[in-house]
């Protein structure tokens, strides 16, 4: 993290309460989620490391929104920024759940594809329809 100029972890908002907090990387398109150690054991189990808050989640843009601008790195040799929907079901066989956004949320050019457990990771990628491209994904360690 380091290497990104992030020297420290969210801390615990104890007003708030909120048990999830972000460290937004806007112009290298990436969002780093930390949660609290009771609130990550819930959901993925054992923690690989201490401390007040966990880190759990990269959201990785694709295309520029909400203030991000794309990113334009590798992600890991099984999956790229630019893999069509057809190659990652290919790649990570059929999706354990597939949403087709339509006109309910406001952004009927989206659908959505989630892999529970691809070598202990939870991907979600959300894909534009029209042009065909990855809008942005999602890398978590996988639920329990």
């Amino acid at each position: 993290m380091t290497e990104h100029e992030i020297y420290e972890r969210p801390v615990f908002d104890h007003e708030s309460g909120n048990p999830a907090e972000r460290i937004s990387l806007e112009k290298l398109g990436l969002s780093l989620e930390f949660m609290r150690p009771g609130a990550y054991k819930e959901q993925y189990g054992s923690t690989r490391e201490d401390g007040e808050m966990i880190f759990s989640s990269i959201f990785i843009y694709a295309v520029p929104e909400d203030g991000f601008d794309a990113y334009s790195g590798e992600v890991f040799p099984e999956l790229s920024i630019s893999v069509t929907q057809q190659e990652a079901v290919k790649q990570f066989g059929p999706a354990a759940r597939v949403r087709d956004e339509g006109d309910r949320f406001g952004r009927p050019n989206n659908i959505e594809l989630t892999w529970n457990d691809v070598n202990g990771f939870s991907i979600f990628i959300r894909f534009l329809k029209n042009p065909p491209a990855v809008r942005h994904m999602v890398i978590s360690p996988a639920e329990i």
